[in-house]
């Protein structure tokens, strides 16, 4: 199936006016001083962004990444990080924070909040995820690993992350059949295949977040390597082809994205098309996140398929004062012409998609497209010759494909 339509073009007139599909980023000022957004996912049809607001934590919607609506906002969510996972968004507010918030919802609208310090005023959670029935946030209880789960996010049960626990628990991911969490960098990792009981803890080389997309385990090591596992306990190093640390990594139409070279001030995105050879753009990502308090500027970059969005705040008065302001890419899809030395075709979108270059001789209703090349972009921009036109004018679109 069509997904998108790329600019028409003659043969010897460019239409499309940005040189590469990525260039351009339409801007939408969601908030004024009420939001500094964070974190942007994409899941059960619909995107998800949060933000932060005094002490507040809020939560907003969208359906195509360019009209938002809030749908939640909480008093104890200050400094939340967003997930989703197996169907279901989730988020929490760290202990250093000062407030311990789990924020939980299925559908991204209606939340329930739990305040984990009704549990444990000694409790710091870092992460949370959803996975076989189960929330389950990992952290920890006096700086010792700890782990709690949840069938609704209001009541919460504590596990055992091993009998021998370590350090703070980082970050963790929900596979097809498999919990997974890792240290703070201590190369200490704890598996479960129900999420209950005792957890195995394992070894590996370091690292300090961890996802699962499309059969893979990730978990990014240094500025040039990935740790990658097909089962979450045997891992290999692979080298990035960066000089980047790639972030969090999500998956969507045949292609692995992550943030690269991630800081308060910008970062990167990089794409891949097996999950080890990387690209990374050279034009930085409009996101960025200096938001008071919190080291965490993996803000996220989502899609449905079409387009990319992202999120960023400004601070206007350190921590009283917040704009949010949400970025949607162009769609992923763009063609023009060259003039010199001779004319082709310019297709730019997101490397490892999948692309058509159609063309026609006449326009008009029941005119017909032919499909001249069928492609994989290896590089945005990508050039093209049409070896077949003999017409003094033809008019050519790009397609993006599933």
């Amino acid at each position: 199936m069509l997904l998108l339509l790329g600019a028409l073009v003659f043969q010897n007139t460019a239409v499309s006016v940005h040189a590469d599909a990525l260039d351009n980023w339409t801007t939408n000022q969601i908030s004024t001083n009420t939001a500094a957004f964070h974190h942007v996912v994409y899941g059960n049809g619909i995107y998800v962004a949060v933000g932060q607001y005094s002490d507040y934590g809020t939560f907003y919607t969208s359906v195509d990444g360019l009209h938002w609506k809030l749908q939640y906002s909480e008093p104890n969510s200050w400094g939340v990080t967003l997930n989703y996972s197996a169907g279901h968004f989730a988020s929490v507010a760290p202990r250093s924070s000062g407030f311990n918030a789990a924020d939980v919802s299925s559908d991204g609208t209606n939340w329930t909040t739990k305040f984990i310090g009704d549990i444990d005023p000694n409790y710091s959670p870092s992460a949370i995820t959803y996975g076989n029935g189960l929330y389950v946030m990992v952290g920890s209880t006096n700086n010792v690993a700890s782990i709690l789960t949840s069938p609704d996010g209001v009541t919460w049960t504590y596990r055992k992350a091993s009998t021998t626990p370590g350090g703070p628990i980082n970050s963790v991911t929900y596979s097809a059949n498999k919990f997974v969490a890792i240290g703070n960098n201590d190369g200490l990792e704890y598996t479960s295949s129900s999420g209950t009981g005792t957890w195995a803890k394992g070894r590996l080389l370091g690292g300090n977040k961890i996802s699962y997309v499309n059969g893979l385990f990730f978990v990014p090591l240094n500025n040039k390597t990935n740790l990658l596992s097909v089962d979450g306990i045997n891992w290999s190093q692979q080298a990035t082809g960066l000089t980047n640390t790639l972030g969090v990594v999500t998956y969507g139409n045949g292609i692995y994205m992550a943030q690269s070279g991630i800081s308060s001030s910008g970062s990167y995105l990089a794409t891949s098309t097996d999950g080890t050879n990387w690209f990374q753009y050279v034009k930085m990502l409009p996101n960025y996140c200096p938001i008071p308090d919190t080291a965490d500027f993996d803000v996220s970059v989502a899609t449905d398929g079409t387009r990319l969005v992202t999120g960023s705040s400004v601070v206007v008065n350190l921590i009283l004062n917040y704009n949010g302001y949400i970025y949607t890419s162009d769609p992923l899809v763009g063609v023009r012409m060259t003039n010199n030395p001779t004319k082709k075709i310019v297709v730019s979108g997101l490397v490892g998609r999948n692309y058509q270059i159609q063309s026609t001789d006449t326009l008009g209703t029941g005119n017909s497209w032919c499909t001249n090349a069928a492609l994989q972009l290896t590089n945005t921009p990508y050039v093209w010759t049409d070896s077949t036109a003999t017409n003094s004018q033809r008019f050519y679109r790009t397609v993006l494909l599933p």
